[in-house]
Protein backbone atom coordinates (compact mmCIF):
# COMPACT_ATOMS: atom_id res chain seq x y z
CA UNK A 1 0.00 0.00 0.00
CA UNK A 2 1.14 3.18 -0.83
CA UNK A 3 1.29 6.70 1.46
CA UNK A 4 -1.01 8.85 0.48
CA UNK A 5 0.43 12.64 0.52
CA UNK A 6 -1.01 14.86 2.75
CA UNK A 7 -1.05 18.78 1.49
CA UNK A 8 0.86 19.95 4.63
CA UNK A 9 2.61 18.05 7.15
CA UNK A 10 1.73 19.88 10.82
CA UNK A 11 5.50 21.04 10.49
CA UNK A 12 4.51 22.93 7.54
CA UNK A 13 1.72 24.79 8.01
CA UNK A 14 2.72 27.05 11.10
CA UNK A 15 5.27 28.16 9.08
CA UNK A 16 2.53 28.93 5.96
CA UNK A 17 0.19 30.83 8.32
CA UNK A 18 3.10 32.66 9.17
CA UNK A 19 4.18 33.29 5.55
CA UNK A 20 0.75 34.42 4.81
CA UNK A 21 -0.09 37.02 7.71
CA UNK A 22 3.68 38.62 6.65
CA UNK A 23 2.47 39.39 3.62
CA UNK A 24 -0.86 41.26 4.88
CA UNK A 25 0.19 45.23 5.38
CA UNK A 26 -1.39 48.40 6.84
CA UNK A 27 -2.72 51.43 4.21
CA UNK A 28 -1.82 54.51 4.36
CA UNK A 29 -3.71 54.98 8.11
CA UNK A 30 -1.88 52.77 9.79
CA UNK A 31 0.25 54.37 12.33
CA UNK A 32 2.12 51.15 12.96
CA UNK A 33 5.80 50.98 12.63
CA UNK A 34 6.48 54.32 11.03
CA UNK A 35 4.08 56.45 13.66
CA UNK A 36 6.35 54.40 16.71
CA UNK A 37 9.85 55.78 15.39
CA UNK A 38 8.81 59.18 14.62
CA UNK A 39 9.68 61.22 17.43
CA UNK A 40 9.12 64.84 17.52
CA UNK A 41 11.06 67.26 19.91
CA UNK A 42 9.81 70.62 18.16
CA UNK A 43 8.23 73.70 19.17
CA UNK A 44 4.95 74.43 17.88
CA UNK A 45 5.22 76.19 14.76
CA UNK A 46 8.68 74.80 14.37
CA UNK A 47 10.11 72.39 11.55
CA UNK A 48 13.67 70.82 10.67
CA UNK A 49 15.17 68.52 7.88
CA UNK A 50 18.31 67.87 5.96
CA UNK A 51 18.24 69.34 2.35
CA UNK A 52 20.91 67.75 0.44
CA UNK A 53 22.85 67.09 3.48
CA UNK A 54 22.71 70.54 4.90
CA UNK A 55 20.36 70.81 8.08
CA UNK A 56 17.18 73.44 7.19
CA UNK A 57 15.29 75.24 9.78
CA UNK A 58 11.71 76.94 9.53
CA UNK A 59 9.73 78.63 11.37
CA UNK A 60 5.90 80.14 11.10
CA UNK A 61 5.13 76.60 10.18
CA UNK A 62 1.40 76.35 10.19
CA UNK A 63 -0.97 73.11 9.18
CA UNK A 64 -4.54 73.44 8.06
CA UNK A 65 -7.22 70.55 7.19
CA UNK A 66 -8.14 71.05 3.81
CA UNK A 67 -11.40 68.59 3.77
CA UNK A 68 -10.09 65.26 2.34
CA UNK A 69 -6.78 65.61 4.29
CA UNK A 70 -4.42 68.11 5.57
CA UNK A 71 -1.59 70.44 4.21
CA UNK A 72 1.41 71.67 6.27
CA UNK A 73 3.50 75.13 5.15
CA UNK A 74 6.70 76.26 6.39
CA UNK A 75 8.04 80.25 6.05
CA UNK A 76 11.39 80.55 4.45
CA UNK A 77 14.09 79.50 5.64
CA UNK A 78 17.76 80.28 3.99
CA UNK A 79 15.73 80.92 0.67
CA UNK A 80 13.97 76.76 1.22
CA UNK A 81 10.34 76.51 1.76
CA UNK A 82 8.26 73.50 2.32
CA UNK A 83 5.16 72.47 1.91
CA UNK A 84 3.59 68.75 2.58
CA UNK A 85 -0.19 67.34 1.30
CA UNK A 86 -1.62 64.28 2.78
CA UNK A 87 -4.48 63.47 0.74
CA UNK A 88 -7.64 61.45 2.21
CA UNK A 89 -6.48 61.14 5.67
CA UNK A 90 -10.07 60.33 7.68
CA UNK A 91 -9.21 61.79 10.57
CA UNK A 92 -6.55 64.45 10.88
CA UNK A 93 -7.27 65.02 14.27
CA UNK A 94 -7.66 61.47 15.22
CA UNK A 95 -4.96 58.79 15.04
CA UNK A 96 -2.67 59.68 12.56
CA UNK A 97 -1.78 58.71 9.76
CA UNK A 98 1.45 57.39 7.26
CA UNK A 99 1.25 58.84 3.61
CA UNK A 100 3.22 57.89 0.61
CA UNK A 101 4.72 61.11 -0.91
CA UNK A 102 4.61 59.66 -4.85
CA UNK A 103 1.74 61.66 -6.14
CA UNK A 104 -1.36 59.53 -5.15
CA UNK A 105 -1.90 59.82 -1.28
CA UNK A 106 0.62 62.84 -1.13
CA UNK A 107 3.54 65.22 -2.06
CA UNK A 108 5.93 66.92 -0.69
CA UNK A 109 6.91 70.18 -2.67
CA UNK A 110 10.59 72.14 -1.57
CA UNK A 111 11.14 75.75 -2.95
CA UNK A 112 14.59 76.85 -3.51
CA UNK A 113 13.91 80.05 -4.29
CA UNK A 114 11.36 80.50 -6.90
CA UNK A 115 12.21 76.88 -8.08
CA UNK A 116 10.20 74.03 -6.94
CA UNK A 117 10.99 70.37 -6.58
CA UNK A 118 8.28 67.72 -6.21
CA UNK A 119 8.47 64.45 -4.51
CA UNK A 120 6.02 63.41 -7.34
CA UNK A 121 9.41 62.82 -9.18
CA UNK A 122 10.79 60.49 -6.79
CA UNK A 123 9.00 59.54 -3.67
CA UNK A 124 8.97 58.95 0.11
CA UNK A 125 6.80 59.04 3.21
CA UNK A 126 4.97 61.40 5.46
CA UNK A 127 4.00 60.47 9.40
CA UNK A 128 1.52 62.38 10.65
CA UNK A 129 1.10 61.98 14.93
CA UNK A 130 -2.39 62.84 16.18
CA UNK A 131 -3.06 66.47 17.28
CA UNK A 132 -2.06 67.48 20.81
CA UNK A 133 -3.38 71.03 21.67
CA UNK A 134 -3.76 72.01 18.43
CA UNK A 135 -0.19 71.48 17.23
CA UNK A 136 -0.11 68.61 14.38
CA UNK A 137 3.28 66.91 14.44
CA UNK A 138 4.75 64.55 12.20
CA UNK A 139 8.04 63.25 10.43
CA UNK A 140 8.98 63.53 6.61
CA UNK A 141 11.58 62.66 3.70
CA UNK A 142 11.42 62.67 0.13
CA UNK A 143 13.61 62.77 -3.33
CA UNK A 144 12.71 65.26 -5.93
CA UNK A 145 14.07 65.61 -9.32
CA UNK A 146 16.58 68.60 -7.47
CA UNK A 147 17.21 68.01 -3.88
CA UNK A 148 16.80 65.28 -1.65
CA UNK A 149 14.99 66.41 1.90
CA UNK A 150 15.59 64.12 4.81
CA UNK A 151 15.38 63.40 8.54
CA UNK A 152 12.30 65.59 8.56
CA UNK A 153 10.10 67.22 11.61
CA UNK A 154 7.84 69.46 12.21
CA UNK A 155 5.07 70.73 14.71
CA UNK A 156 3.09 72.74 12.91
CA UNK A 157 0.03 75.16 14.84
CA UNK A 158 -3.22 75.38 13.34
CA UNK A 159 -3.60 77.84 10.53
CA UNK A 160 -5.37 80.50 11.92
Amino acid sequence: MSAVPRPCSRAVAPLLALLALGGCGGDKDDTGAAAATCTVELAAGTAAATVDGAAVSWTEVAWADTGSGVQVTTGTADGHRLTLVANSVDDPEGAGATVDLGGTEGFGLIYLGSDSHASKDGGGSLTLLPVEDGALAGCFSFTTDGPAVASGTFRAAPLR
